[in-house]
């Protein structure tokens, strides 16, 4: 048979150890005495106890979400930010693509390609902050030069011999209607066999705590003139 003071402790368990040793141990369990003795004390006593040590729950908690949730949410942004540019470096892989298959055809101008290639990228995009399309052509695929740049809907410039240089700057103006210019154009006096496309872009990828991040996205495709 139990006695009352293990009774106590399965019932109460550290709660009324830690009753008892605030009020002296061994004297508080021979002046509790009955169970009518016991029921005041050690009840009040557990439930102090039970309430500190929920409040001790509950501001680790708080300490654990201060500590996770800027984790977290780098990790979330992360996921966006770089899902979007993904997504952007899907469209331009089709924009140089779609670009490049027009300029293939004879008829097609500068304007044709380039704009096809914009159009395939972000059809919506506002003035300054659409792609820049750069066009080369060449008897071979490793013998390509460049031909022109569009820098905008009205500019279009003649890609220089410096790679320092800024096309968009430094390249002379050039027609992107007449058909003779284009690579694979009719009329054109240069040998083209391959026209290439190459579109870039570029992207600001904000994550929180590491501010804004410039990327550029391009990509490039490469088409036998027909």
């Amino acid at each position: 048979m139990r006695t009352f003071r293990e009774m106590i402790q399965r019932d109460h368990g550290g709660c009324a150890r830690t009753v008892a040793e605030s009020e002296g141990s061994e004297v508080f369990w021979q002046t509790l005495g009955t169970s009518a003795a016991y029921s005041s004390p050690v009840r009040e006593g557990c439930e102090d106890v039970r309430a500190r040590r929920r409040d001790r729950e509950r501001g680790a908690s708080l300490v654990e979400f201060a500590l996770v949730i800027p984790l977290l949410t780098l990790f979330l942004f992360g996921i966006v930010q770089f899902g979007i540019a993904y997504d952007k470096q899907q469209s331009m892989n089709s924009a140089a693509r779609e670009g490049a298959r027009l300029g293939a055809l004879a008829t097609s101008t500068l304007g044709d390609i380039a704009t096809r290639a914009v159009e395939s990228y972000d059809a919506s995009a506002a003035a300054g902050q659409e792609p820049r399309v750069y066009i080369y052509g060449g008897a071979t695929t490793g013998t390509l030069t460049g031909v022109a740049v569009r820098c905008s809907s009205t500019n279009y410039r003649r890609i220089t011999a410096s790679t320092s240089d800024d096309d968009c700057v430094s390249g002379a103006s050039v027609s992107s209607t007449t058909v003779a210019l284009a690579p694979c154009g009719t009329g054109n006096t240069t040998t083209y066999a391959f026209l290439q496309v190459r579109s870039e872009s570029p992207y600001d990828i904000t994550i929180p705590f590491f501010g804004v991040q410039r990327v550029t996205i391009d990509s490039e495709a490469e088409f036998r003139c027909e």
